[in-house]
């Protein structure tokens, strides 16, 4: 009777059944345009025009110089900061209320590389922002009463930092794995917040804002005129040394500090919950194992099905969230595990990181999962070239680390050919557990 029905009912809607298409494979993305010339300074210009339509206008200058060219602490993280609260012509207020009144986004970023000035418009409002834009990078008038409020607002943050016990363990955990006087390795505290002064950001400005050390981005509605525009204000900031500042190499094999468990009480601490960082110094982006250590990061922790989560989080319910990534910096990289979990299951925990890595060492991958993380490292890589703005992003990731923009299909092409046994290899080289610092914080 039943089977009678379903046939009717079959019959009656077969003309309206939903066809779900197939399922293709992620098709390897094509090469887009984008073109890079050095200036007569010696300025890296980059343009990446927009394949569609767009009245948008992206320009991000960015200057290749951090921690390693510093001669005081801090003192380019406070220069890049304190540019944008104003220059020979304008205080903050003018400033903002120039770029609000014409639509446009002005941001400054800071990282322990470079130092990025970025500037969104119209295209029609954007020769009337771009003067602001430069001088702003260029004649930064710095301001006593300004810097101090910058260096109580450091002094507030850091305090912050300090209660929170992922903060801390993260701060702990680099430390330990550079060592404290490296660049990569030295943490802030209240002494190198009091001792910046403003003859310390003008020297770091006069000595490292100029010409050789600027890599600009130019994305979106890119035109002949405003390249013009732009090459012109170029070449009126001032050539400097091309010497490096100085560059402390001398500094960037940091401490030997032995590996193990670092156990510590925060005092200070507002969590209910203690902060557990495993990490160890790891491969930069031009390595040669550096993507099959992102498909082993990727298994381990770098996405939402990764076996840390399904494991610690789904099975045992320990955690809310774990992760796992692999940091490529300009001169050096780290990888990490990270967790927030209850002080009695710590040991636990770290047990159970410790069996996956064993795991990961002692067998293969099973085909359906090397196949799921592989579509999924495609299909992000895919959805970060979507748009010209994120290509333009990674024309920079890329330039600023002294690579080949073409590096990023080479990347794609290691993902589709990469074997379950290169993957359990290389968790045998770089997984090390008597390698790995273990940072506690309660």
């Amino acid at each position: 009777m039943y089977s009678v029905f379903f046939d009717k009912y079959n019959k009656k809607s077969s003309k309206n059944l939903i066809h779900i298409p197939a399922i293709k494979d992620i098709d390897k993305p094509q090469p887009f345009e984008y073109h890079g010339q050095k200036l007569r300074t010696g300025t890296d210009f980059y343009t990446i025009p927009s394949a569609h339509s767009l009245e948008l206008v992206k320009i991000e200058v960015v200057l290749d110089r951090g921690r390693f060219q510093e001669e005081k602490r801090l003192s380019s993280r406070f220069c890049a900061r304190m540019l944008k609260e104003g220059t020979i012509h304008y205080n903050s207020d003018a400033i903002n209320d120039k770029f609000d009144f014409f639509g446009a986004d002005f941001q400054v970023r800071y990282h322990l590389d470079y130092a990025s000035f970025t500037l969104v418009s119209l295209k029609k409002h954007f020769p009337e922002v771009l003067p602001l834009f430069f001088e702003i990078i260029q004649w930064p008038k710095f301001d006593r009463e300004e810097l101090a409020l910058l260096k109580k607002r450091a002094k507030s943050k850091l305090k912050l930092a300090e209660a929170d016990n992922d903060a801390m363990s993260f701060r702990i955990l680099t430390e330990k794995i550079f060592g404290s006087q490296h660049a990569y390795g030295y943490n802030s505290n209240y002494d190198d917040i009091d001792n910046i002064e403003i003859e310390d950001l003008y020297r770091y400005h006069e000595k490292n804002y100029c010409a050789p050390n600027f890599k600009v981005y130019l994305s979106g509605s890119v035109e002949n005129d405003i390249v013009d525009i732009i090459t012109e204000y170029l070449y009126k900031i001032p050539t400097g040394s091309t010497n490096g500042s100085s560059l402390k190499l001398v500094n960037l094999e940091g401490e030997t500090n032995q590996p193990g468990e670092f156990f510590i009480k925060n005092n200070y601490s507002f969590d209910a919950q203690s902060s557990v960082k495993l990490g160890k110094r790891m491969l930069k982006r031009d390595h040669p194992d550096y993507i099959g250590m992102h498909f082993l990061n990727t298994i381990m922790g770098g996405f939402f099905g990764s076996r840390l989560m399904q494991n610690i989080r789904e099975k045992k319910g320990l955690t809310y969230n774990i992760y796992s990534d692999l940091e490529p910096m300009k001169y050096d990289g780290y990888f990490i595990i990270g967790t927030d979990i209850k002080t009695e299951n710590i040991k636990q925990v770290i047990g159970l990181i410790y069996d996956e890595i064993d795991i990961l060492q002692n067998e293969l991958i099973p085909v359906k999962e090397m196949n799921t993380v592989s579509n999924y490292i495609k299909g992000y890589l895919v959805s970060a070239l979507d748009g010209v703005f994120s290509k333009a992003e990674i024309v920079k990731l890329l330039t600023l680390e002294n690579m080949e923009v073409e590096w990023i299909y080479d990347f794609f092409d290691h993902i589709d050919n990469i074997k379950a046994e290169k993957v359990r290899q290389l968790a045998k080289n770089y997984l090390k557990k008597d390698q790995l610092f273990t940072v506690v914080v309660n």
